[in-house]
């Protein structure tokens, strides 16, 4: 399994206590001929007026106002100018280090109670073609609730709280470092921008909790976001070949005559990609094996086993008609390759 990247972290809280403001910059915004307000107070309680304050560094970007401390940064650049970090326990060293610079700079704040209100997750590999030659064939794809917006490198689907989206990342790194790095090397990323989406679909919101997080876990709600809002499959269609009574019966049965191996009779029947995809996808499939009563652990045995098939088939379809450029061939490279 290929671990997802988490690519930006940012983190929000009003639990912090100004000491100073050693080198932070005003911002913009105050009204002339009026006092800046003063929500802010150094370590004697003199007022420090301001609409709001600012500090970069080369490491993370930080905000003071009325709503509180806002703290942005992307783990993964921090490390390399390309590659993606996928430790959760990394990420959360990279945090101590955000905590010890504010500090640094009349700031106190504990950086494990502050609340993820921004996350990017990614992966990213090489692909046969370019990127421009996906950009029509991403196209058919209706974002759950987003809108798509086309580039000449890349795709993407958005709204107020998601966004996914497949860029250049060649083109990106060489734009920005002048690094060059593999040729049609693509990233897909799945960003959550508001805490509460993100508290859904990841059972947390403080950062402390995504620096012990998983990565397969993180992996999976990938997984299952890229499924939901990009790669979906009508439920209507879904209904029109699947009665899912008669499939469990049917596979039930299988089980009974074949102790091992009765998934694999049962997806032998007829195409094993065609018949997940009636299913919804592979984590409808896990959920449709948990419901026929297979344990936790063997569904997910095989659905690792159902993933590196797929991307066999995958590939041996390409490697037998490398000119069957469509965009069922197309959109099945970036889902296998992303999303399996």
């Amino acid at each position: 399994m290929t671990l997802v990247g988490i690519d930006k972290v940012r983190l929000t809280t009003k639990g912090h206590l100004v000491k100073s403001l050693t080198g932070w910059k005003i911002k913009s915004g105050a009204t002339v001929g009026e006092v800046p307000p003063a929500f802010v107070h150094d370590a004697d309680g003199n007022p420090i007026h301001g609409p709001g304050f600012y500090l970069n560094t080369p490491t993370f970007i930080s905000e003071i106002s009325p709503m509180g401390l806002l703290v942005t940064f992307n783990p993964s650049k921090i490390l390399h100018p390309y590659h993606l970090l996928t430790d959760p326990a990394e990420v959360g060293r990279i945090g101590d280090e955000v905590q010890a610079t504010l500090q640094r700079h009349g700031v106190l704040v504990n950086v494990d109670d502050m609340q993820a209100t921004r996350l990017d997750l990614a992966k990213q590999a090489q692909l046969r073609h370019p990127l421009s030659s996906y950009v029509p064939a991403l196209a058919h794809l209706k974002g759950k609730r987003m809108t798509g917006h086309q580039y000449p490198d890349g795709y993407a689907w958005r709204n107020s709280q998601r966004e996914s989206m497949l860029y250049n990342k060649t083109f990106e790194v060489y734009r920005e470092q002048r690094i060059v790095i593999p040729d049609r090397t693509g990233r897909m990323e799945a960003k959550w921008k508001e805490g509460r989406p993100l508290a859904k679909d990841f059972q947390f919101s403080a950062f402390g909790d995504l620096r012990k997080a998983d990565p397969e876990q993180l992996t999976d709600v990938y997984r299952m976001a890229l499924h939901r809002d990009v790669f979906r499959t009508d439920p209507k269609a879904v209904q029109l070949v699947i009665n899912y009574d008669t499939e469990g019966d049917i596979y039930r049965q299988l089980k009974g005559r074949h102790r091992r191996g009765a998934v694999w009779q049962y997806l032998s029947m007829g195409s094993t990609a065609a018949t997940i995809e009636a299913h919804g996808g592979l984590d409808a499939f896990g959920r449709f094996l948990l419901e026929a009563g297979d344990n936790p652990r063997t569904v997910r045995h095989t659905l690792q086993q159902l993933r590196a098939r797929l991307e066999r088939d995958a590939f041996l379809t390409a490697r037998r008609d490398r000119e069957a450029l469509n965009v069922h061939t197309l959109l099945d490279e970036i889902k296998t390759t992303f999303a399996a």
